[in-house]
């Protein structure tokens, strides 16, 4: 290490101590974010980080870079020309595997619209009346198809063996551009595995058919989980959110861990 980075990490490092953490102004959009999925993920002793949406692995260097996760990351992107750059980038990291592949709530194929933004792709097809009667004219632009795809697709109850050992603590990432809760769906059959999860909902309609945040959250509820935080992901230019990053827990795991007085770190004391 260079002594410019040493003399950065011991810095950083004492700044911590003191309570008045120096961090890089990159990561003060997500700082909350951060903190609050490091806190969750080492309360939950999280092992397995299921990223559903990968693109090219920003979630995975999201998760090493800021939040401070360091263990065995499972990536699913269905987009060709996407996964060959996911690929790329987890060669020669044995605690990051890829895979080709879509999740949703039946086993089939199913054509995905390969937006010109790629990592707006979707499933779903983009509400292009919607978004130009909002004003989303670059969302507009963004979302128009470049072509169309033929993906495999497959129910995460129906594959989960194949990628997650038994007893492995799995926190369930999704960023599937408005089909998350039908990849929650599909996991019906092994919630019981998943102790924590993310997923992105739209608060303003971008993707047609794609659940609101105030349709999904009730079903999540019901399917066991409750939330942890919100986290607005886009604002438009009046600062109205247009989705967010809703971040669950599931109760039984909660209630085991308050009976056993176990807390996330920093909030000993708490209710």
């Amino acid at each position: 290490m260079r002594l410019r980075d040493r003399l950065i990490s011991l810095v950083q490092s004492l700044s911590w101590r003191a309570g008045y953490p120096i961090v890089p102004r990159w990561r003060l959009a997500k700082w909350d974010h951060a903190s609050h999925l490091r806190a969750l993920l080492a309360m939950l002793e999280i092992d397995q980080v299921l990223d559903v949406g990968a693109n090219v692995g920003q979630f995975r260097e999201f998760l090493r870079l800021q939040v401070g996760y360091a263990r065995r990351v499972v990536s699913f992107e269905p987009v060709g020309e996407v996964f060959t750059a996911l690929e790329a980038a987890a060669a020669g990291r044995p605690e990051w595997s890829v895979h080709r592949l879509a999740l949703g709530e039946a086993d089939t194929v199913s054509t995905m619209n390969v937006m010109r933004e790629r990592t707006l792709s979707s499933l779903l097809m983009p509400n292009a009346a919607r978004l130009d009667a909002m004003g989303y004219r670059k969302y507009l632009e963004e979302t128009r198809i470049d072509r169309t795809e033929v993906v495999t697709i497959r129910r995460l109850d129906s594959v989960i063996d194949r990628f997650v050992p038994r007893r492995a603590r799995v926190f369930l990432k999704c960023d599937t551009q408005g089909y998350d809760l039908s990849v929650v769906r599909g996991a019906s059959g092994c919630l019981d595995r998943v102790l924590a999860l993310q997923v992105e909902l739209p608060v303003r309609e971008v993707y047609q058919g794609a659940p609101d945040y105030l349709r999904a959250l009730p079903e999540l509820t019901a399917l066991g989980y409750e939330l942890t935080g919100l986290f607005p992901v886009q604002r438009d230019a009046t600062l109205r959110v247009i989705n967010l990053d809703a971040v669950l827990i599931r109760q039984d795991e909660a209630e085991r861990l308050r009976a056993a007085h176990r807390h996330a770190p920093g909030h000993v004391g708490r209710p």
